[in-house]
């Protein structure tokens, strides 16, 4: 068995060399396409890990990096012949922006512990392979290795992971404090059935005058819609359907359900009656400035409303606040937009040549671009 493997060894040499000597002749032509193909690169791989562009915190950003983000903020546009020369006054700003912004935060995100799972390096794997296969030619021309690639998906994988773990703990501690609060009162929802006694436009609001005060209907009409409402009352606690009568009364514009709670404090008129009302009651008729109005008890005991209450004002909280939160994990790196820069490299990339390279070689003109973590 190792003779035959000797001597197929042998006869693939051989067929090596003669193959060699035959394409001897051609190497002249060969090299000059290999010539053409690095005068159309932008940069060599030694050229993209030496060349330092800026700082970021305690970190030095390579021309590498730089171009990965300039190729994300790229795919989002449409390249045409016709914006190639505009594109580079957004597209560089936003790759800048959003390296700066991740950096930052990865700062943020190790200095906090976080260990990410195997399942979120294989997510980072999975979005820069896909990345990877969509521009192996532009990072061919930019000498940018797929290790380098690697290494940007996984701190924004981890940026991402940190800042969806933070506004989860951040969620959860604000619906346990509003739980607390209103966890145990009892919401209720009610249908205010109003009778204008104020003149009312096309727009189903009231009408002002002049003097910016209501325009009111005359006493006789006032009167009526004092009468009707009364008889609507009767009608609703007798056991007819709410919206019916409403609308049998014309007043459908102007009635709607409202939900409340135990304790809420509110100039309705008839705050202590309405906690007090069982399902189908109402209260008494009382004029307001608007009109006459009384509430009718929908659902004495509404559970789903007073947990969306809980979880609205969580979420609300949540948005404000996890906004503060990221602006503090942004400052933890001092930015400094034309100090940080570091000699011209930045500003030297030739963006004509760059954008038609990401013409030619197909990878933009996608819009809603997945390959990105952020």
């Amino acid at each position: 068995m190792k003779r035959n493997m000797k001597k197929i060894a042998a006869v693939l040499l051989t067929a090596a060399f003669a193959v060699s000597s035959l394409t001897a002749c051609s190497n002249k032509k060969k090299d000059k396409k290999e010539d053409d193909k690095k005068s159309q690169n932008l940069y060599t791989a030694e050229e993209v890990k030496d060349i330092e562009v800026m700082k970021v915190g305690d970190e030095t950003i390579h021309m590498d990096t730089a171009l990965i983000y300039l190729i994300m903020s790229y795919r989002q546009y449409t390249v045409t012949e016709e914006n190639i020369n505009a594109l580079p006054d957004v597209c560089k700003p936003q790759a800048l922006s959003s390296l700066r912004e991740t950096y930052s935060i990865y700062k943020a995100a190790m200095d906090s512990g976080i260990t990410p799972s195997e399942e979120d390096e294989q997510q980072a794997q999975n979005y820069a392979n896909v990345f990877i296969q969509g521009c192996s030619d532009v990072l061919d021309k930019c000498g940018i290795s797929h290790e380098t690639v690697y290494e940007e998906y996984r701190k924004q994988m981890i940026v991402e992971k940190f800042k969806n773990d933070e506004k989860n703990a951040l969620g959860q501690s604000l619906t346990e404090k509003y739980q607390k609060e209103f966890g145990n009162k009892r919401f209720f929802k009610v249908y205010a059935v109003i009778f204008p006694t104020v003149e009312v436009g096309d727009d189903g609001m009231p009408k002002t005058g002049t003097d910016g005060n209501y325009v009111y209907v005359s006493e006789a009409d006032k009167k009526t819609a004092k009468e009707n409402a009364e008889k609507a009352r009767e009608e609703i606690i007798g056991g007819a359907d709410v919206e019916e009568v409403i609308e049998k009364y014309g007043v459908g514009n102007y009635s709607d359900q409202t939900t409340s709670y135990e304790g809420y404090s509110s100039d309705n008129g008839g705050k202590d009656t309405l906690e007090k009302l069982k399902n189908g009651e109402a209260t008494e008729v009382s004029e307001n400035k608007v009109g006459y109005i009384f509430y009718v008890m929908m659902n004495e005991n509404d559970t789903d409303t007073r947990d969306y209450y809980i979880q609205y004002l969580a979420s609300n909280d949540v948005d404000v606040q996890y906004e503060e939160m990221e602006a503090k994990w942004k400052n933890t790196i001092q930015i400094d937009e034309k100090g940080d820069m570091i000699g011209t490299a930045w500003d030297d990339i030739d963006m004509n040549k760059f954008g038609k390279a990401m013409i030619g070689l197909g990878v933009v003109g996608n819009e809603g671009d997945t390959t990105t973590q952020k």
